[in-house]
């Protein structure tokens, strides 16, 4: 191949080259352009092409070193997410470890519970059972003791009988029986006239009417009027003396009362 070919050969190179570049670089080649391009010489073909190789040698070389930089900040960011991520699955590592400790021991206690849940129910069946014992045999004794109070409230309300009230009491009574003639008020007497006259008791008792006055906590006092059997004998004191008022005359119990004597 000789000059002239040559000549040709890096002539069109530069030239192809020239139009790449602007396209990749969003530029468009003009007319003038292209013409310039025809009419260079071969000192300005090889000045052109020494331009560009060195051009593209120095972009290869800022991409390799920004590439460089881009992977050694994508490393050093990979390795501190690493670092959070390891130290994250640290501490959940540890709370997993303490979760399945609290299972272990929830689980425990839901067994515990259970096993009281069961003791308690079969204790609470036990409660009821006895508890409706409890209520039907208090439903017979409240029967029985209602019974029992009737029967004992008829023995207690008997009205007792001549022996059985006091002595001074049967003599009373034996002074004041009526004859047989006589009836009661709402009808006539009838054979009155047949009666003997009653015969004087002998004296047995002297009634003293006497007078106390009791004083109570009121500011009122009260006054009463008590009857005092004595037996012809002297009062007995006691330390507490209420205050006499006023004493009156003696009377025999003859003559306060009737006797009459039974028909013969």
């Amino acid at each position: 191949m000789d000059d002239a070919q040559k000549f040709q050969s890096y002539k069109e190179l530069f030239a192809k080259s020239y139009t790449e570049n602007s396209a990749l670089e969003s530029e468009e080649v003009t007319e003038q352009e292209l013409q310039i391009l025809e009419e260079l010489d071969s000192d300005e073909v090889f000045e052109n092409i020494k331009d560009l190789v060195e051009s593209l040698l120095q972009f290869k070389k800022s991409v390799r070193s920004s590439e460089n930089n881009e992977v050694f900040d994508a490393l050093k960011q990979y390795e501190n997410a690493y670092k959070s991520l390891e130290d994250e699955f640290n501490v959940l590592d540890t709370e997993n470890q303490s979760l399945k400790s609290s299972n272990s021991e929830l689980q425990e206690k839901i067994e515990n519970l259970e096993k009281s849940l069961s003791h308690l129910s079969q204790k609470y069946t036990e409660l009821e059972k006895t508890l409706k014992d409890r209520d039907l045999e208090l439903s017979r004794l409240q029967i029985t003791s209602k019974s029992d109070l009737h029967i004992s409230f008829r023995n207690n309300s008997k009205i007792p009988t001549l022996e059985e009230l006091p002595e001074d009491t049967k003599y009373i009574d034996q002074d004041l029986i009526k004859p047989k003639g006589f009836t009661t008020p709402h009808k006539r007497i009838t054979s009155f006239m047949s009666f003997n006259a009653p015969e004087p008791i002998p004296k047995r008792q002297t009634i003293k009417s006497v007078k106390f006055e009791y004083v109570t906590n009121t500011t009122k006092s009260i006054d009463r009027t008590i009857n005092i059997k004595t037996n012809n004998r002297k009062l007995v004191t006691s330390n507490h003396t209420p205050k006499i008022i006023n004493q009156i005359h003696s009377r025999s119990i003859s003559d306060a009362q009737l006797s009459f004597k039974k028909p013969s």
